[in-house]
């Protein structure tokens, strides 16, 4: 397609489970829409193929009790299947792809219910081949993000616990097993991490950590600095919510960094209070990150996604069965409702993806 789709999968079990949308300058227009198994819950795309992977956020695939993920390639006519393998745990939630220089390529899983972390082999084709490893993490396992930097040794690949309160810490070996591990107790039920690595951030290397937490915890990011070693240390915590507003059942969700100065955090709303936001921070100061903004959203932003160069924002709000889309100003931070589409049934992910 040569240019950059959203595309949104939705929980249904039969039928279409993923809609794809092209831009019309910053309009959504349903493109098509396909099956990839069920309760899509993320998607990920190999880095030099036209081929996605969707985790299937289950826990009854084959005869075991563990979700699953699927391999389709895009082609003409549409996405195809490749093959779907076990995910190695039930409840997959998150995935990212790594690749070394002589592109050999995993898929790294982490399972929600299962607690798990699994390194799957990928083929030159993006088929799924082999588990290569597996690391038994605890309940909660929410998401794993590896390191861009190959060090001599591996990989660093870090993946939040969220039921343990913990960022586990492990170097991706060329074949694909987990080595060196170690832990940050540095947070309270995190959920999802950004990095930023800029002369303009308040220091040189820095990971933010979204704290989902649960009913009655703060509503915050953590924000750390990332030693030469790559181990995590406190800087402070920052509130996603207004000092007004109670953060009583509200939860944290996506986070990403946007350019060198803004940093973006999903508040999720639990009650049916409209509390549910966008928060929008400047990273470039000398301080902590400070709230430019709170801008709603639907119901239950459980996913967003950033595209057309950080200047539109997709959000997926999952209780209220809709898309929205909203333009980013990046000199300002200021977010500006572009529209909002209806969806079938809950949309639990959202994301940009460029095509051949």
């Amino acid at each position: 397609m040569g240019c950059e789709s959203p595309v949104v999968p939705l929980p249904a079990s039969t039928g279409p489970t993923v809609l794809v949308y092209e831009l019309q300058g910053s309009e959504l227009i349903l493109h098509d829409s396909f099956d990839a198994g069920p309760n899509p819950s993320w998607i990920v795309k190999h880095p030099h193929l036209d081929v996605i992977y969707a985790l299937n956020e289950v826990c009854n695939y084959g005869n075991s009790m563990t979700g699953s993920v699927t391999a389709l390639q895009k082609t003409n006519d549409g996405f195809v299947m490749l093959n779907r393998v076990s995910s190695g745990g039930g409840g997959p939630v998150f995935a990212s792809v790594s690749c070394d220089a002589s592109s050999q390529c995993f898929i790294l899983v982490s399972s929600y219910s299962g607690g798990n972390l699994t390194s799957i082999q990928l083929h030159d084709d993006g088929r799924l081949g082999q588990q290569a490893d597996q690391i038994a993490q605890g309940f909660g396992s929410h998401s794993v993000y590896i390191e861009q930097g190959f060090a001599a040794a591996g990989r660093r690949v870090y993946a939040p616990v969220l039921g343990s309160d913990r960022i586990d810490q492990y170097l991706l070996r060329e074949n694909g097993t987990f080595g060196a591990a170690s832990s940050a107790h540095v947070t309270f039920g995190p959920r999802h991490m950004a990095f930023a690595q800029s002369s303009k951030v308040s220091q040189p290397h820095v990971a933010y950590i979204a704290d989902e937490g649960n009913a009655t915890t703060a509503s915050q990011i953590s924000i750390c600095e990332v030693e030469a070693d790559g181990q995590l240390t406190l800087l402070s915590t920052q509130s996603t919510l207004p000092d007004t507003e109670s953060s009583l059942n509200m939860y944290p969700a996506e986070i990403h960094v946007a350019g060198d100065e803004l940093l973006l955090v999903s508040n999720r709303d639990a009650t049916t209070a409209g509390r549910d936001s966008i928060v929008v921070y400047n990273i470039s100061l000398q301080s902590l990150p400070k709230p430019i903004g709170f801008f709603k959203t639907g119901h239950y932003p459980r996913s967003f996604s950033l595209g057309l160069q950080n200047r539109l924002l997709v959000v997926a709000n999952q209780k209220g069965n809709s898309v929205m889309s909203m333009n980013l100003d990046i000199n300002n931070g200021q977010l500006h409702d572009a529209g909002l589409i209806a969806t079938p049934e809950s949309p639990a992910f959202v994301d940009f993806f460029e095509f051949s």
